[in-house]
């Protein structure tokens, strides 16, 4: 049985994935998301500029990156795995 992933550890793995620039077709594929789940999380990510989006790309930006960071200890720190 497979557990569900809570909304900071979907956040952390797309802000994970787009280290590198990635459409959102890789998005969703990368971070096993649909494309009707993964459009309110890139519209929230970019409202807090936590990604870019140039032309039909995603890219995690630097305070994205701290972000990720700080999600992965918390994550972490609580005893799970990201």
């Amino acid at each position: 049985m497979t557990k569900k992933r809570n909304k900071l550890e979907i956040i952390a793995k797309i802000l994970d994935a787009c280290r590198t620039p990635k459409s959102k077709t890789k998005i969703v594929y990368e971070c096993n998301l649909n494309f009707h789940t993964v459009e309110p999380y890139l519209e929230l990510l970019q409202r807090k500029k936590l990604l870019s989006a140039k032309k039909t790309e995603f890219e995690t930006t630097n305070t994205g990156l701290k972000v990720y960071m700080q999600i992965t200890d918390l994550i972490k720190l609580m005893g799970q795995e990201v």
